[in-house]
């Protein structure tokens, strides 16, 4: 224990660093969710047999869900009655049933892009 605390106060510097920027997040507790989905889902997949598309496929589709899936009651309220990420990104609703927002967002066609190249 005292090994992990005095390894702590020789990065004190670099942790100096970082409260220099008011509205900088203080923990990575937003990124630790969502990363903690991936690995349950992928665990409950038993990973990834198969090809490395395969694999690509399944995590996108993991990732399509969580940004459409309707958020809880308390983060709805705290964004204005934005249902989802998806919705509070775009800055529109297509539907009231998340499902419907889904398929109509994936027949766009990258349509809202227009002529510049998407980035991913």
């Amino acid at each position: 224990m005292k090994s992990h605390t005095l390894d702590l106060c020789a990065k004190r510097e670099q942790f100096i660093k970082s409260y220099d920027c008011e509205k900088a997040h203080r923990t990575s507790n937003m990124v630790d969710r969502l990363m903690k989905f991936i690995d349950r889902v992928c665990f409950d997949a038993q990973y990834f047999h198969g090809t490395d598309n395969s694999a690509e496929q399944h995590v996108r589709a993991m990732a399509l869900l969580w940004n459409f899936c309707p958020s809880s009651p308390a983060t709805i309220t705290k964004y204005h009655g934005q249902i989802c990420p998806a919705e509070r990104l775009n800055g529109k609703r297509y539907a009231d049933n998340w499902l419907e927002n889904l398929l109509v967002s994936a027949s766009m066609n990258d349509e809202r892009w227009g002529d510049q190249q998407k980035v991913l």
